[in-house]
């Protein structure tokens, strides 16, 4: 309730505040407010399916100006994976995604690399840490292009470092 009177709000970190129950359905109800949010950290949050598609369906379908978006380290399987995969397509500003250690099998990862080819914008995207395939794992990084510099999807080191990402998402 209190972020729908941050319209300005451009950055919000979040990560590793065990977000729970309705605290996490009032956050996303309200920053569906804030318009002008660039960057959304939320790794580490026991997010789940419910809590991807809440997301997806409050804050990221409205909002065009969100260039970083991390949910790594979360619970998120297929089906959160496919909504946010429906927004991902019609994004025109996320530029990092970082959707690492979830819990996302072969239909993710491929609903994922599916709307990364409508994604102009985005250039770094992180699936590192799900349980995918490997056929799933060739078509996730056969997406990497001029523009996606930097695709991960496995527990390898990252194919490369993108220097411009957010703070945090950094090589060990």
């Amino acid at each position: 309730e209190a972020s729908s009177n941050m319209p300005c709000l451009t950055s919000l970190n979040m990560s590793d505040n065990n977000i729970g129950g309705d605290n996490k359905r009032s956050l996303f109800s309200g920053l569906g407010s804030c318009t002008a949010l660039r960057s959304l950290l939320l790794s580490s949050n026991s997010l789940d399916d419910a809590d991807a598609t809440s997301l997806a369906t409050d804050l990221l379908q409205n909002n065009q100006s969100l260039t970083a978006l991390d949910l790594s380290q979360n619970e998120i399987g297929d089906e959160g994976a496919m909504k946010l995969a429906r927004v991902l397509r019609a994004s025109s500003a996320l530029r990092d995604f970082n959707l690492m250690e979830n819990d996302v099998h072969d239909v993710g990862a491929l609903a994922i690399a599916e709307a990364v080819a409508a994604c102009s914008s985005l250039t770094s995207l992180n699936l590192s840490g799900n349980d995918f395939g490997d056929e799933s794992k060739r078509v996730v990084l056969a997406c990497k292009s001029a523009t996606l510099a930097v695709v991960e999807a496995d527990e390898c080191a990252p194919v490369a470092f993108d220097t411009n990402g957010p703070a945090g998402w950094q090589d060990k």
